[in-house]
């Protein structure tokens, strides 16, 4: 999954873990609220939830499984980080789900979210900045055409 907060990508994963068998879904958030107290601030344990999430989605890979890596993914910087962490990529195909929605619609949906599922606005709109349409780059992936839920 690729996209700013509140674009769409969870919805879309959920959706396809109700049409895939036997398939793994890795939330970068879900690891990493599972790791915070309360009281840590939100990149407290980045280190820990990164290594987490990576061997989360490895095993998926290497339990044949359809794997969906659910997080933000938002250029070739981050998604290449996650290519390059994760082994016997050379086996299996990649697709890359890409979400570009409206500013203003990132911010509506994101109003909605609770607690720490809320991302300050300044930061989404910095994240929405940043986003690039991903690209074939080095990596053998097939990229699912850009999905707009405005």
């Amino acid at each position: 999954m690729s996209g700013c907060p509140a674009s769409g990508k969870t919805h879309k994963a959920k959706e396809l873990l109700n049409h895939w068998e036997d398939c793994k879904y890795v939330s970068r958030d879900d690891v990493r609220f599972s790791l915070l107290k309360d009281s840590d601030s939100y990149f407290n344990k980045e280190k820990e939830v990164w290594r987490k999430y990576i061997a989360e989605i490895q095993e998926g890979i290497s339990n044949h499984k359809n794997t969906i890596a659910d997080a933000t993914h938002l250029h070739w910087p981050s998604r290449s980080k996650l290519l390059n962490a994760l082994h016997g990529l050379d086996k299996i195909d990649v697709n890359i789900y890409y979400f570009h929605p409206s500013l203003e619609t990132c911010l509506q949906r994101n109003a909605l979210r609770e607690g720490r599922a809320r991302v300050p606005e300044d930061v989404l709109k910095n994240m929405y900045k940043s986003f690039t349409n991903p690209t074939f780059d080095p990596y053998n992936y097939h990229i699912i055409g850009e999905m707009v839920n405005d």
